[in-house]
C-alpha cells in the first residue's frame, strides 16, 4: 500500500497520497482508474485544481511552467514536464475544465 501512496500517475502526476482530493476512496482505486483511462487523469487534475486556486488559475491560463512546478516541484522545467503538459493540453481541449455536456460528462472525441 505504501508504494501506491507514493506513486505519481498520469499527465497530472497525481500521487496516491492525493487520491481522496482527486475524488477516489483510496490510492489503489485511483491507481486502477488512472491506469485504465486518460480521461480519468484529466478529471483527477480538475478535482485537484478545484481545491487549489493557484493550480486552477495556472491551468485556466495555460501557464504550463507554473502547473509543472506546482505538480512536480522546481525541477519540473528541467525535466521537460512543462513542455509535455503543453503538448498534452492540445489533445484534451474538448475536456476543458468547466466544460462538458448537460449530463455533466466531458464530451468525448470520436476516434477514427
Amino acid at each position: 500500500m505504501a508504494a501506491l501512496e507514493a506513486t505519481r500517475m498520469g499527465v497530472a502526476q497525481v500521487s496516491g497520497g492525493q487520491a481522496q482530493a482527486a475524488g477516489y476512496t483510496s490510492a489503489a482505486a485511483m491507481h486502477e482508474a488512472l491506469a485504465a483511462d486518460a480521461g480519468a487523469q484529466v478529471r483527477a487534475l480538475g478535482a485537484l485544481a478545484a481545491a487549489d486556486a493557484a493550480l486552477g488559475d495556472a491551468l485556466r491560463s495555460e501557464n504550463w511552467r507554473t502547473v509543472a512546478s506546482l505538480r512536480a516541484g522546481p525541477a519540473a522545467g528541467a525535466l521537460g514536464y512543462d513542455d509535455a503538459l503543453a503538448a498534452f493540453s492540445s489533445s484534451y481541449k474538448p475536456f476543458a475544465l468547466g466544460g462538458g455536456d448537460d449530463d455533466g460528462e466531458a464530451p468525448r472525441k470520436k476516434r477514427p
